[in-house]
Parts: structure tokens; C-alpha cells; sequence
């Protein structure tokens, strides 16, 4: 099911999300190793890692391909692995992978820092699709930072908030830079 997750075509991305979801509601991030020991998250090492990878892509997407239900789907997956990430960053990487690639951190000079705690290597993925523009993406990224925000103790977030704040306060800037000066005067900005 994993690989599924970033199938090009919709309908299996959505499937598999829904199967995906259904497992980890049922698990308990904070005790996936001593109650949930038969999930094929503990079982398979790197699942948490290859599940994040393929869901950032299911958001990772331009506007004309945007399907509402995949995208919210993802931002729940990806709030539960979060979670177990946080818990558990020993069971995001196999054991001969230590860690994501230059590629997918994107242009990030705290490369090693990103690449050894899989919370931030994810909030930097999604802080790296908010850059482009897309109204669309940068929507479904913001209501996964939302979504992380409200369902994660505040202590987990901290050390991650310059990676929220920074594609938000660029999306602001973009548009107060795209307003007409009589338009600007009336911003809330």
C-alpha cells in the first residue's frame, strides 16, 4: 500500500489513503513499540519515512490536478506519522538508509541537522512545496501546518517554526507585492 500512495492516478492515491488512514488511527504513536508490535509500521523499517515521502507528493501537485479528498487525506496521514515520528525517529530509516536525500530536503544549508530528525526533514518538505507558486498546494500545505499545530503538543512545533512561518509570510508577501497601490492602501497587511 505504501508505494501506492504515489500512484499517478487519483483514484488508487485516494484508496490507499483511505487504507493507510484506517491503520494508523488505530495505532498509538506514543506506544506504536510496545502495543502495536504485529503493524507494518514497526515491522517494516524506513515505513514511516517511505509514507511521508509518497503522501508530501500526493500534496506536492500543480493546480489543475488538485483533488480535495487526496489532499485532505494526506494532511491526516501525515499528521499521525508526524506523531509516531516524533516518538520513534529510529523507525523512520532502514538500516542501510540514514536518511533522505539533498534532493529531497531542497536548497537548506542545516542539511545534516534535517537529514537526522525526521520531523524537521518533513517540515522542511513542506516548507520547500510552499515556495512555487500555486494557490492550491500552498493551501493544502498551510492547512497541514494548521492541522500539525492543532494536534501536536506545542513543545513538538517550536523548534520547527521558522519552516511554518516562512512559505506563509512569502505567500503574504506575493500578494501585498501583486496588489494595485490603491488595493494596498485597504490590505490588512
Amino acid at each position: 500500500q505504501i508505494k501506492l500512495l504515489a500512484f499517478p492516478h487519483p483514484w488508487v492515491m485516494q484508496i490507499s489513503s483511505r487504507i493507510i488512514n484506517s491503520h494508523l488511527a488505530s495505532l498509538d504513536p506514543e506506544k506504536l513499540l510496545h502495543q502495536n508490535r504485529d503493524s507494518f509500521v514497526v515491522k517494516i523499517p524506513g515505513s514511516l519515512y517511505d509514507m511521508s515521502r509518497n503522501l508530501c507528493r500526493q500534496l506536492d501537485f500543480d493546480d489543475i490536478h488538485y483533488v480535495e479528498t487526496i489532499a485532505t487525506l494526506a494532511i491526516k496521514n501525515i499528521v499521525c506519522l508526524f506523531q509516531a515520528m516524533k516518538h520513534h525517529p529510529d523507525l523512520c530509516y532502514t538500516t542501510d538508509q540514514n536518511g533522505p536525500d539533498r534532493e529531497e530536503i531542497g536548497d537548506n544549508d542545516n542539511f545534516e541537522k534535517i537529514s537526522k530528525d525526521p520531523c524537521r526533514w518533513i517540515m522542511a518538505r513542506l516548507s520547500n512545496m510552499a515556495k512555487p507558486k500555486g494557490n492550491r498546494r500552498r493551501e493544502s500545505i498551510f492547512k497541514c501546518f494548521a492541522a500539525l499545530c492543532a494536534s501536536c503538543a506545542a513543545h513538538y512545533l517550536t523548534p520547527y517554526l521558522e519552516l511554518i512561518i516562512d512559505p506563509i509570510d512569502r505567500a503574504i508577501r506575493e500578494a501585498s507585492n501583486s496588489l494595485r497601490p490603491e488595493e494596498v492602501e485597504s490590505s490588512p497587511f
